[in-house]
């Protein structure tokens, strides 16, 4: 099976139900496939044909999972790439990437548009507002919204599951490197770790579009709200993308900083069943919200809960200790 495909079918399956949240702004599973399918129409519209490079440097948002299911929508490589990187940072991976599309926040794009002439294949450069509804300029829509608003909804078509994505790793030891994943492998890998990441009975059926209505009938969908950063593995592969198979929410969270009290507040405000963390860097502050919160008599409310998915670095026993003292389930 091809990603593409089964969100296609999980978004005809349960397509009134919620699929990404940033802020006040919800997108339902039919408003992701749509969109999607447009800025589909619109990558091809600006060139990117089959096994071309969409860079995707952005903050956590929605757009986010637009973007990666456009590029493929589109024939395209979706290519993960770090925000913190600074102009000659950019030059190499995106060089090395043959990124032909780079979908950036605005905050970022001025650093793109600055290598620009160093990157003879680089065609265009797709700007996101970085906060919808809380700037002036949000008055008149995006690019990357105006592209959306200006196309009709990519047909759909058969998939190959040799389609690549490519993420790129930190770069720790030596110049970061791109690790490429079929979305065959990508997709099985998804649906293997649905059951662990989302709680799943392991009696589920093979069928993500009908495991989705049965998640939704038993009012089970998961949620999940990845505090580490979507560019890396933990939060978007190993959590959001097992969900969204599922037919889940991905909640992704307004503050560009690691806040753990406001982790906490849109886990309780959402509901949410997972959390994704990168080790002791995340799981200590969340331990000191939380002692903090019961200190003051104000626990957090984190019943919903079920799983915390960790990768990346140390997750120490004596931090897993302390927040399973504060949430047994």
């Amino acid at each position: 099976m091809h990603l593409a495909s089964v969100w296609e079918a999980v978004a005809d399956a349960v397509g009134d139900e919620t699929a990404l949240i940033h802020g006040d702004r919800e997108v339902t599973w039919r408003e992701f496939d749509d969109r999607a399918s447009r800025l589909a129409a619109a990558l091809v519209e600006l060139g990117i044909r089959p096994n071309a490079k969409v860079a995707i440097d952005l903050y956590n948002c929605s757009e986010f999972f637009e973007t990666f299911l456009a590029t493929l929508k589109a024939g395209g490589v979706p290519v993960a790439i770090n925000y913190r990187y600074r102009e000659g940072e950019l030059v190499q991976l995106l060089d090395d990437a043959d990124a032909e599309v780079v979908v950036a926040h605005a905050s970022l794009a001025d650093r793109v548009g600055a290598v620009a002439p160093d990157l003879p294949l680089l065609r265009h450069v797709v700007e996101v507002h970085d906060h919808p509804g809380h700037h002036d300029d949000d008055l008149r829509p995006s690019p990357y919204e105006q592209l959306i608003a200006d196309h009709r909804p990519a047909e759909r078509h058969a998939r190959s599951e040799d389609d690549m994505y490519l993420s790129y790793t930190g770069g720790t030891t030596g110049l970061p490197k791109g690790v490429m994943y079929t979305m065959g492998a990508v997709t099985r890998q998804s649906l293997r770790t649905m059951p662990m990441i989302c709680g799943v009975g392991a009696e589920e059926p093979a069928d993500p579009a009908e495991l989705a209505r049965r998640l939704r009938d038993r009012g089970e969908r998961p949620v999940v709200v990845p505090a580490s950063p979507l560019m890396h593995s933990t939060a978007f592969t190993f959590a959001s993308l097992p969900a969204l198979c599922g037919g889940g929410t991905v909640v992704t969270l307004e503050n560009r900083r690691f806040d753990a009290p406001r982790l906490l507040e849109a886990v309780a405000d959402h509901g949410a069943t997972v959390g994704a963390i990168v080790g002791d860097a995340f799981g200590r502050p969340i331990v000191e919200a939380l002692d903090e919160a019961k200190g003051n008599g104000t626990p957090r409310d984190t019943s919903t809960l079920r799983v915390i998915c960790s990768a990346g670095v140390a997750f120490s026993a004596d931090t897993k200790r302390r927040l399973l003292d504060h949430m047994p389930e």
